[in-house]
């Protein structure tokens, strides 16, 4: 199973967001979310997009995970730690933990395009209230693309 997170800031509205989306090995959708985060860093985002989708793995049992953002930064963070006064830092941690309660999990960076799917669920994201959205179904404008980048 694949989760493909991604985050972004919004300058014209100040404001973030995070979504995410699991595939199956053959590419098809599963579960997507996504969360109107208000203000904070483009590496929070990042960041809060793997937490919220760590916690629907371990709420829904998944236990053979692959974690892909297209951020280079947040991944060696996962990987590699940072600095306990990082802003990031309880982040990390949470991030951390959460992995600690799935069997196998491994983390990749990806190319933005290669990340089109949850990239696309964050380009529509801005419009939500700031609370957090489970999808069930994909939307139209994404299910065409799940089958086409798995």
């Amino acid at each position: 199973m694949k989760l493909n997170g991604d985050g972004s800031w919004y300058t014209q509205r100040s404001n973030a967001a995070c979504r995410g989306v699991f595939r199956d090995s053959a590419g098809r959708f599963l579960k997507g979310y996504s969360c109107n985060l208000d203000n904070c860093s483009i590496m929070h985002t990042e960041l809060w997009a793997i937490i919220y989708g760590l916690n629907i793995a371990t709420t829904n049992g998944y236990q053979n995970l692959i974690v892909e953002s297209d951020s280079a930064a947040a991944i060696i963070f996962i990987n590699h730690g940072c600095s306990p006064t990082h802003p990031c830092a309880a982040l990390i941690q949470d991030i951390r933990n959460l992995a600690a309660r799935i069997q196998q999990s491994s983390w990749r960076h990806s190319l933005h395009e290669a990340n089109s799917v949850a990239d696309l669920l964050v380009k529509k994201g801005q419009d939500p209230p700031l609370d957090y959205t489970s999808l069930t179904v994909p939307p139209r404008t994404l299910a065409m693309l799940c089958c086409v980048t798995a």
